[in-house]
């Protein structure tokens, strides 16, 4: 079934639960930006590294997350920080994305979207070098499953928290 299809059954409260592998990273990068445009309340993104934030903003996700937090939908993302995503900080915290900067853990390979804690969608960094998403994205996983959007949500709360903490310190 179509992604739009999907997101219009959840919408209209047709929820049945499915996670689903999507092994094409175009198929991946249409659900991006169609997983991004359905949200209503809320957004959380983990980059497991800064050049996957540079990939994204190459595709074209960044602006409509510029475009929609305007909407007054939160949100917030969590990256490894450079020096270009260091100059633009102050753009995101105009434009209301909250922006925290988290340590590239070496083993951490997904990036991960959850957008409105309904629908999921996580990203295999293939390699991380290729400057063109296709090239750098492996398999992904697509899901309305509760217990695994309450997993990816929980992983996001917690290294929000963690970031927090070493910001007051």
């Amino acid at each position: 079934m179509p992604a739009k299809e999907r997101i219009k059954e959840i919408e209209q409260g047709f929820e049945h639960q499915f996670i689903e592998t999507i092994q094409d990273p175009i198929e991946t990068q249409k659900l991006w930006f169609e997983l991004v445009k359905s949200a209503r309340l809320e957004i959380l993104i983990i980059f497991p590294t800064s050049n996957e934030l540079h990939r994204q903003e190459q595709t074209g996700i960044i602006k409509l997350l510029k475009e929609l937090s305007s909407t007054g939908i939160r949100i917030r993302i969590l990256t490894p920080m450079d020096d270009r995503i260091k100059q633009r900080a102050q753009l995101f915290k105009e434009q209301n994305i909250d922006i925290r900067y988290i340590e590239q853990i070496l083993q951490t390979k997904v990036t991960m979207l959850v957008v409105d804690r309904r629908l999921s969608l996580a990203a295999e960094l293939k390699n991380d070098t290729k400057e063109n998403y296709n090239e750098a994205t492996g398999l992904a996983t697509y899901s309305n499953s509760e217990s695994t959007i309450s997993s990816y949500a929980s992983i996001f709360e917690s290294l929000w928290r963690q970031v927090d903490l070493y910001m007051m310190n």
